[in-house]
């Protein structure tokens, strides 16, 4: 298993990081986060390491509305640059997933699903940070016309790609 709880499996030790991350709607200094990629030949894995002491979960019945104003990681897919369509993930702390698929000008389908067999999430929360894993089968890629994205012979870091 690569993905665990607590990012702890030794492959990630060898995937590159990308750590210099800002936010266009901020000007002040966002927590730290370390984002790490990489691929075999059946998936593609994500590791996001979030510095944050006190994360936060947003009470509400509606999942979504509680994902969307909870401390959470986000991906998003593109395979134009018309982003037409595009599809989000959006995870929180508790490894729940807000999944949609989006045109352009805000137009989102929060009823369209990432299929759950090609998905696994999980996410731990420490005393000074939260990690959240994902693992996406690269065949739902491919189903979503993403397989351009990545081609693989062996396992390796996106970045080094």
């Amino acid at each position: 298993m690569i993905i665990s709880d607590d990012g702890t499996n030794t492959i990630w030790k060898e995937a590159n990081s990308l750590v210099d991350f800002s936010s266009p709607w901020k000007q002040e200094r966002i927590k730290k986060i370390v984002f790490k990629a990489f691929h075999n030949s059946e998936k593609i894995f994500f590791q996001f390491k979030v510095d944050d002491p006190q994360t936060h979960i947003h009470p509400s019945e509606n999942k979504n509305d509680s994902i969307n104003y909870s401390d959470r990681v986000e991906l998003f897919f593109r395979n134009n640059a018309s982003l037409n369509p595009y599809y989000c993930l959006e995870i929180d702390t508790t490894a729940r997933i807000m999944d949609f698929k989006a045109l352009p000008n805000r137009n989102f389908d929060f009823n369209w699903n990432w299929p759950s067999t090609e998905i696994e999430v999980k996410s731990t929360v420490n005393k000074t940070n939260f990690i959240v894993e994902i693992a996406i089968s690269l065949k739902s890629l491919r189903d979503f016309n993403l397989g351009k994205l990545i081609t693989c012979q062996r396992e390796k870091s996106l970045m080094e790609s």
